[in-house]
């Protein structure tokens, strides 16, 4: 049987289309490529990160549709391996958080430093 997305509820409905769609894609590769097929899943990955450092308010409403979709237990009927699943989840969750920090590190740097870089 296959895993299906779940339709957005009432609190995602504001997350922009690109997001979500680039969500909903990093969930579909998480489940269904072929372990060997990492750079796929990391560029896809690597694009919901750009996407939501743009809009850095929507990472909230990013990690609980990531949450909703990957904290579901590995199917057999997936062509991924169950320890590639975990490994691809951990990346999901250890990048937005990353991306969180940084976020959060920006805000509070002064103006004069994020425009010349220093720390």
């Amino acid at each position: 049987m296959t895993q299906l997305i779940q339709p957005m509820q009432p609190e995602e409905q504001s997350l922009p289309l690109p997001l979500s769609d680039a969500a909903n894609l990093v969930v579909i590769l998480a489940q269904s490529l072929l372990d060997w097929h990492r750079d796929t899943f990391d560029t896809a990955l690597s694009d919901l990160l750009q996407l939501t450092r743009r809009k850095p308010e929507s990472i909230g409403q990013v990690r609980h549709v990531l949450a909703r979709e990957l904290n579901i237990p590995h199917c057999e009927q997936w062509r991924v391996s169950a320890g590639e699943y975990e490994r691809r989840r951990n990346q999901v969750f250890q990048a937005l958080q990353q991306l969180l920090d940084a976020i959060a590190n920006t805000a509070y740097e002064p103006v004069e430093q994020r425009k010349v870089g220093i720390q």
